[in-house]
């Protein structure tokens, strides 16, 4: 059981974090957004956005190259896709290697 819980804690972390990541893209990005405007003139929240899912931005346009031939729209799906696998990594990254340096912290202070 604690092997079990080990194992699903990094990844509940990453998916959530996929998730969060596909939530935010579409508050920035969506048409449909209530805070589409006010992200919209505030350049630093969207250049940063940008940097931080550049590949994804260019799997979405040679995924759209190939499926339609369209290369000025990008395949938004794909893009969403990319999106979720990028930060899903990220995220499970991120937690085991905290669930590690925690479980290195609590064997130190049961040592001493």
């Amino acid at each position: 059981m604690r092997h079990q819980r080990k194992v699903l804690r990094p990844i509940a972390f990453a998916a959530l974090l996929g998730v969060i990541a596909l939530i935010l893209w579409w508050l920035i990005e969506g048409d449909a957004s209530p805070l589409y405007d006010f992200l919209w003139s505030h350049s630093v929240v969207i250049e940063t956005w940008y940097a931080l899912n550049r590949m994804p931005i260019y799997i979405g346009h040679i995924v759209a190259i190939l499926v339609s031939g369209n290369v000025h729209i990008p395949n938004y799906f794909a893009y969403g896709v990319v999106v979720f696998a990028q930060w899903f990594i990220v995220g499970y990254i991120v937690s085991v290697t905290l669930q590690y340096a925690f479980r290195r912290v609590m064997v130190a202070k049961g040592e001493s």
